[in-house]
């Protein structure tokens, strides 16, 4: 696709406050085959040039935003510093240019919303699909640039990391509107890539989590990938789940969408999901964790992930984990029902429910039984797991109660659970 893409950022009266969640979803610029957006690893180090005009002050400012993208190490992305350029007008012109404009003349009327956008020249389509030319215009007629964030201005250094992250291919985090591109994902108002700013706002001096997590899928310094199957048959696994440290990875969650843009989400997560050919791969966030692989009546199988210290642009190092799942061994769970004051047995109805963690685990019960006059029963399930028992008495005043049996051994359990009347 030939021509610029337009990104921007809008104002918003509104102090905004962070909010925290599990799994952050970002949007990466694609293509409508999802092909992303990105630059070349030759076009790299990106080297911008800032118009002669800016007032010097304003250059320690600039880089300090485009610094803390390159102090990611799970990105090999690189911004670098070009100096200063005549070049002041959004064009394809070989410049990355950065330019204040004190005169609107990229914002129309005075008034406008608009801090400050990105436009991103794209070319190729398909695999090669690519960035090839970024500029960033600041409206610093309608909003003075601020060093440290002064009340009633943009800062500098944060509109900054925004704008040049779109360059990177990263969207907006976050739904977003007043003639902005949409976001996607959270609102995750501290996020550098959220969709609105606040007048004074300084939350964007560092990088958050999803920021990092973008920068990390697009450019990867660490690659985690294989499979996940059955040790006797060999088939997929795909209900399995990956789990390790709090976000250790960033993997697509979501299809193609066109909001405005056409663009994928990722989310960066501490579990990556398995396709449905038991496959899976991820951009790594951390350089070394612990990983299980688990599923409901398989034992977990732990792995040890450590990557090497991150390489020169393009260099991504990959690591291929295969887990093959062996199937838990079937045990006795038995026990009685007991009296909790004098210790004679309980006639009750039981079932047992899988409550594990794990994924897979049956909504439906494990095992439906009776525990007749002598209070007993016995049950065969898999090891390793967390069960719960509902006892329902067969006479009064016993009332139901539950019992949580957690981590049955592989040699089986045995329990005594004792009612108290009503």
């Amino acid at each position: 696709m030939n021509g610029p893409d337009f990104w921007k950022r809008i104002q918003t009266i509104l102090i905004l406050l962070p909010v925290c969640f599990l799994t952050i979803a970002f949007c990466l610029r694609t293509d409508s085959q999802g092909n992303f957006r990105k630059y070349r690893s030759a076009d790299l180090p990106f080297v911008y040039q800032i118009h002669t005009s800016t007032p010097p002050e304003w250059v320690a400012a600039i880089d300090a935003g485009a610094k803390v993208w390159d102090d990611i190490p799970a990105s090999y992305f690189k911004f670098e510093n070009g100096g200063f350029t005549n070049a002041g007008s959004v064009g394809r012109d070989g410049v990355n240019l950065i330019f204040f404009d004190r005169q609107g003349v990229n914002f129309g009327a005075p008034g406008s919303n608009t801090i400050a956008f990105s436009a991103t020249f794209t070319a190729g389509s398909g695999d090669n699909f690519r960035a090839g030319e970024s500029d960033y215009i600041f409206n610093a007629r309608d909003f003075p640039p601020a060093l440290n964030g002064e009340f009633g201005q943009q800062d500098l250094q944060g509109v900054t990391s925004h704008e040049l992250g779109h360059h990177m291919g990263i969207m907006h985090t976050g739904p977003s509107g007043n003639g902005g591109q949409r976001g996607c994902g959270p609102s995750f108002g501290s996020a550098t890539m959220f969709a609105f700013s606040a007048a004074g706002d300084t939350t964007s001096r560092s990088l958050h989590f999803d920021d990092k997590a973008g920068a990390a899928y697009l450019y990867p310094s660490w690659i985690l990938t294989g499979t996940v199957v059955d040790a006797a048959s060999g088939a997929p696994l795909p209900d399995a789940a990956l789990v390790g440290n709090d976000r250790f990875a960033a993997s697509l969650i979501g299809p193609v969408e066109f909001s405005g843009a056409w663009n994928q989400i990722p989310g960066a997560a501490g579990e990556v999901p398995i396709n449905n050919d038991g496959s899976y791969v991820a951009a790594s966030l951390l350089q070394s964790y612990d990983l299980e692989a688990r599923l409901y009546g398989y034992q977990a199988q732990p792995a040890q992930i450590a990557f090497g210290a991150p390489g020169g642009i393009g260099e991504t190092e990959t690591i291929v984990q295969d887990f093959q799942l062996s199937i838990s061994p079937q045990v006795e769970l038995f026990g009685r029902i007991v009296d909790a004051a004098s210790g004679e047995p309980v006639a009750a109805d039981i079932e047992i429910f899988a409550v594990s963690e794990k994924p897979g685990v049956p909504l439906e019960p494990v095992a439906v039984l009776s525990a007749g006059n002598n209070g007993q029963f016995n049950a065969i399930v898999p090891a390793r797991e967390d069960y719960r028992i509902d006892v329902v008495p067969m006479t009064s005043p016993y009332p139901l109660t539950s019992h949580i049996i957690p981590n049955i051994p592989n040699s089986g359990q045995q329990v005594t659970l004792p009612i108290s009347p009503a």
